[in-house]
């Protein structure tokens, strides 16, 4: 006869047992084997999905990470398992050093509203491999790769994209740009020489752009005009030599900002840079030797700081209309320095006002 211990431990157990059936809705109780294969939704069965892993955050977006992915073949392979919720905010594969192309296909019949390839060696990126994110995907970011081939021909059916950054890749040329939505332009540090006037005509929306360390020499009448969200321009560290009248005519109410350092512009053309109000303007490490009243003038009346720094200025009678007006040589950045090593903003103006006869 069992003990009053021993009936009070097995009416446990079977109450535990019967629990287990009523929530699980089944007579059959899993295997310790078969629990380890369970998944915690919404991520797919974790073993179906490796190398890839999936993870859930506070407010239920899922997540998946590829950035251990060894072949094409093997990232196909992933997007084959069963995914019961197949739309995901955010595609991660970082550091990863044998995946070169994002197939058609290969995503399988997932979308996502994020894609983030970085530190890695993606080489291409084909067309059709996006398909199913056309609707979705906000935010477009692979950098530090090898991109030299993305179907930007696309870019019209994605309705919801904002920001497409590719920069330090291998892109050689400015593509076709066409977006009725795009705000958030980044492809610096590629090898981009040539940047077509119309460029940005098919981008309606864009307030961002960040072309920073391409190989452009020239930016052309209307480039960078007409465009009323535009507030950031940042071509830094290119070959730029010339910069043509009306290039940059900025009319965003936003606080804008044009970046045109470690170029090669020696001269700044009158009306080459406009409707930067109370914004930013980067000189900083160029050629300019003298300092043209009738270019600079309507920049610092908007109250617009220019950084002159690191120029060759001769600090002649071109610089006597900044001297003798303090409003404007505050805007001036404090380190313009002139060849003999003096400092701009240290300059007497009354040597100026002696020998330039100002009145």
């Amino acid at each position: 006869m069992l003990s009053y211990k021993k009936l009070l431990t097995v009416a446990f157990s079977l109450l535990i047992i019967c629990e287990a059936r009523r929530v699980l809705g089944t007579d059959e109780i899993p295997s310790v084997q078969e629990s380890r294969h369970a998944r915690a939704l919404p991520c797919p069965i974790p073993e179906d999905i490796l190398p890839c892993t999936c993870s859930e955050d506070v407010d239920g977006a899922i997540d998946m990470d590829c950035s251990h992915v060894e072949s094409e073949e093997q990232l196909a392979r992933v997007f084959t398992a069963t995914i019961p919720f197949p739309n995901f905010r955010r595609l991660v594969i970082s550091q990863n050093t044998h995946l070169k192309s994002l197939q058609r296909g290969a995503l399988g019949r997932t979308s996502f509203r994020e894609i983030y390839v970085m530190g890695s060696v993606l080489q291409e990126v084909q067309e059709g491999a996006l398909n199913n994110s056309h609707a979705t995907l906000t935010d477009i970011r692979i950098y530090s790769n090898n991109l030299s081939d993305f179907p930007f021909q696309e870019l019209p059916l994605f309705t919801s994209l904002l920001r497409l950054d590719l920069n330090h890749n291998d892109l050689a040329y400015f593509p076709v740009l066409q977006s009725d939505v795009l705000s958030y332009v980044d492809l610096g540090y590629n090898h981009i020489s040539d940047l077509p006037s119309e460029a940005f005509r098919n981008v309606s929306q864009v307030a961002e752009v960040h072309l920073t360390g391409n190989r452009i020499q020239e930016i052309h009448t209307g480039t960078f005009a007409g465009y009323a969200k535009l507030a950031f321009v940042s071509l830094g560290d290119n070959q730029l030599f010339f910069v043509y009248p009306g290039a940059i005519q900025l009319t965003s109410l936003q606080h804008n900002t044009v970046h045109l350092h470690n170029n090669l512009i020696s001269s700044l053309e009158v009306n080459a840079i406009a409707g930067v109000v109370e914004g930013f303007v980067s000189l900083h490490n160029n050629s300019i030797t003298t300092l043209d009243e009738e270019s600079l003038r309507p920049l610092l009346e908007e109250q617009v700081e220019v950084d002159l720094s690191a120029n060759p200025l001769t600090c002649g009678c071109d610089v006597a209309w900044i001297l003798t007006d303090d409003t404007i040589l505050s805007l001036i950045d404090d380190d313009a320095t002139c060849t003999s090593g003096e400092l701009l903003v240290e300059l007497d103006p009354q040597i100026y006002i002696d020998l330039c006869q100002i009145r």
